[in-house]
Order: C-alpha cells, then structure tokens, then sequence
C-alpha cells in the first residue's frame, strides 16, 4: 500500500486528508494498548486513546500508518474498495484452479462423511482424465493464466493412485507447454501416504497435503477408522512425520467437537516433540450439504467451537505450535466463488463447490462434452456463488468482512451462513499474538 512521505512534502500536506480505518479494532491487555486492522492485518501498540489520531504525528509516522492501513486517504470509501478487491479475486484470471476427486473410494467408514457411506467404486477413467486435459488445455490458451492449482481429493485420492498419477501427468505435461507453474496439493486421510510416496515425488509434483485428526489416539480411532477394523491414528501420524521430513508443506486438520476437545492438547504435546510440525487448525464439525453429520458427533456451536479453538490456539503456541490464530484477509472466499475454480468428480462432472460431488443434479457441465468451449451446459450453476454478494446485507457493516468476505457462500445461499470463528474471541487472538512476540 503506498504513503511514504515524499522528501520536501509538507508535514500539514501529508496528514491533513487522512483518517482512521474503519476496520481498526482497539484491544487493551493490562496497561498495554494495541490497534489491530483488518483489512491489512497489521498490529500496532499504541499510547493514549481508542483510535489512531493524525494530530501530532510526524509526516514520516503518518506514513507508515497509512502504508499498514491504520490511516487512509479522507476520500476512501473502504467498504466499495473492499468491494473492489473482492470482485477483483472473484473475477482474476491470472490463475486456473482445480479441485480433482480422481475416485470415491475410500478405506475408511467415517460416521459422518458428508459424500454418504455408499461409495460408487468408481474412479476417473482415461477419457475423463483426457477430457480434462482438453478443458486445461483451453483454459490455459489464455495467455494471462500463469498459474495453475490443483489440489486431489477423493473419496480417498491414494487409493487409486494410479489414476492420480496419470491426472498429474497430464496437467504437468499442459502447464509445461504453456510455460505455467503448477501447484499441487493433496488432501488424503494419511493411511497409505507412506507407499504413496515412492511412487510420487513430494514435494517435487505435490508440495503441500493435509491430513486430519479426529481425536488422539483411541478417541481419534472410534471416528476415522479403517473400513476392515482396527486403528488409523499412529500410522496416520507416522506418515505426517515422514512427509514433514521430505519437505512437504503439511496442515493437520483437528475435526473439533464437544467429545474430543480435551484430547486436542494430547495431539499439542505429540506435535511439540516434532523437528518438523505441521500447520495445526481446527476445523468446526458441522452439517454439510443437509449430511446427519451431528447425529454422528457432538457438534459445537459456532461460539463455543471458537472459545475452544482460542483456548487451544493458546495452549499450542505455548509449546511452540503454529496454528492458525491470527485474522487473514482475503480477496474472495474461495473457488466456488472464482470464476475460474472448478471441481472435477470421477465422471467428469464440474461443480463450482466440492461439497456438490457425486449429485450429478448440482453440476453445471462436463469434461466429455463435444467440445473444451461447451463444458459448461449450465450456467446459472457455473455463475451462482461468483456473483453471490456479501456486500449488499447485515455483513457490510461488519469490521470482520476483510477476513470472511461474508462465509462461505454454499452456506450463505442456503441460509445457514456461520460468522468467522474470530468474531467470538472478543480480540483476544490479538493478546495471544502480543504475548508471542514480547517473548
């Protein structure tokens, strides 16, 4: 953000047209006092009052606040610029991003799977591989993509490796024709990722993976079980370990409810004796897509899921974990809401959300039509979450909309919309990190 002062500039020039953000937030914490913004996620401690005041300051301070977002121009409207940079995620087409679930098929039997527990067996065949090829292919013909994204997801993706590996094949093989950087990420229960690693080179083709916990140890092994019996948690664990040491990019996702928050501390205190640790969050187990999911589990509130999550944000950062405390903003929400994210199911069908895979009825086309330029068949499917508006309701007055853009829009439009986990910890991510850094 520029507003450094330019040599020679008058001091009452500089500040006479700033103002405090809107999205600036005070928190006292004992007698220090700091001033956290949203938009541009920067901390600052402070003297005096509740608000940032130009009065007194120097040029040279004047413009550093600005450059952090504290200050800005008298004439900036931030809600529309806001805006502005939301639509501009929306509707950027420097990137291609792809959701694959090369197979349904899963080794596992969770309770609560929102894909079901009738599995199709199925997995992506070589003309749905191919058809998708075509559709990169198309995609990529636009010369301002210079990055592709795709994560794998499954059903369990390792399962079928051979299918992974012939997608990926593939789409390397499109983004080196067009000179363009392929990402790849991998979510996988963790259970065959140690095999899974001989055959594919992490974090050479893949980079990053996420694998999830539900639990530790036998509380982890009632829920994410393997679908002949027996326990998943240790190995699952060791293959994290062994990815951690291969150099890839691992988040550990906690599957948070009210029956295994206790045991999330366990899980701290294993990963604290790591070299190497995975980016740890926790995840708000919740109804998806209409599953009876919480009949499975003992879903949290939305306000009682983000007092745990601070209580053990607090706990793993006392022991030397990262997890994912502190406020981010973002310019959309995610790649339902791009236009151009799509996701892919093992038929070939696109559907702008993964939570719509295997509902045939909720696509909006598919790879094996006639041609690349008529995949989409449907396109009040393809256009209705990027041009859903969190800027036309109760959320435009919120500080918080830098970091949420309004929630995931699948659950806005069906009415079930759950507010940022942080606007229920009462700032208190703010002393969390004061505490960090005064260390």
């Amino acid at each position: 953000m520029p507003g450094f002062t330019k040599p020679g500039m008058d001091k009452k020039e500089t500040m006479k047209d700033l103002k405090p953000s809107v999205y600036n937030e005070t928190i006292q914490d004992g007698d220090k006092k700091y001033i956290y913004n949203f938009y541009s996620g920067a901390i600052v401690e402070v003297d005096g009052g509740a608000q940032i005041e130009t009065a007194g300051l120097s040029a040279e301070g004047a413009a550093l606040l600005k450059e952090k977002g504290f200050l800005v121009d008298g004439g900036v409207d931030e809600l529309r610029r806001l805006e502005f940079s939301y639509l501009a995620g929306k509707f950027d087409k420097s990137s291609l991003g792809l959701t694959l679930c090369t197979t349904l098929e899963c080794n596992f039997s969770c309770p609560y799977c929102y894909e079901g527990k009738s599995k199709t067996g199925s997995a992506m065949s070589a003309e749905v591989i191919a058809g998708i090829s075509d559709f990169v292919r198309m995609k990529l013909s636009d010369n301002s993509i210079n990055t592709l994204y795709v994560n794998f997801l499954g059903g369990e993706a390792l399962l079928r490796l051979d299918v992974l590996a012939a997608a990926l094949d593939s789409l390397k093989a499109e983004a080196k024709k067009k000179n363009v950087t392929l990402n790849a990420g991998l979510v996988t229960n963790g259970y065959l990722l140690d095999e899974a690693m001989k055959t594919i080179d992490m974090p050479g083709d893949i980079q990053s993976l996420q694998v999830t916990f539900d639990g530790f140890g036998a509380s982890h092994d009632r829920l994410r079980r393997p679908a002949g019996g027996g326990g998943s948690f240790e190995r699952i664990f060791q293959n994290m370990v062994l990815a951690l040491e291969k150099g890839v990019r691992v988040a550990a996702r906690y599957n948070l409810t009210a029956d295994n928050a206790a045991d999330a501390m366990l899980l701290i205190d294993r990963l604290a004796g790591l070299e190497k640790k995975p980016l740890l969050y926790f995840g708000h187990v919740s109804a998806i897509g209409g599953a009876d999911t919480c009949k499975s589990v003992a879903c949290m509130s939305r306000m009682d899921y983000s007092k745990t999550d601070l209580e053990l944000a607090r706990y793993a950062a006392s022991k030397g974990v990262k997890t994912d405390f502190m406020p981010a903003g973002k310019g959309n929400y995610c790649t339902a809401d791009a236009v151009n994210g799509f996701t892919i199911d093992p038929q070939g069908y696109i559907y702008k959300c993964w939570s719509g895979v295997g509902k045939a009825e909720l696509a909006c086309g598919s790879v094996l039509a006639a041609s690349p330029e008529e995949c989409i068949t449907d396109e009040s499917r393809y256009y209705m979450y990027t041009m859903d508006n969190p800027f036309q309701g109760a959320c435009s007055g919120c500080k918080l909309l830098p970091v949420c853009m309004g929630g995931c829009p699948v659950e806005r439009r069906s009415g079930v919309k759950q507010c940022s986990k942080f606007k229920f910890q009462d700032m208190e991510f703010v002393k969390l990190y004061a505490e960090g850094f005064s260390k």
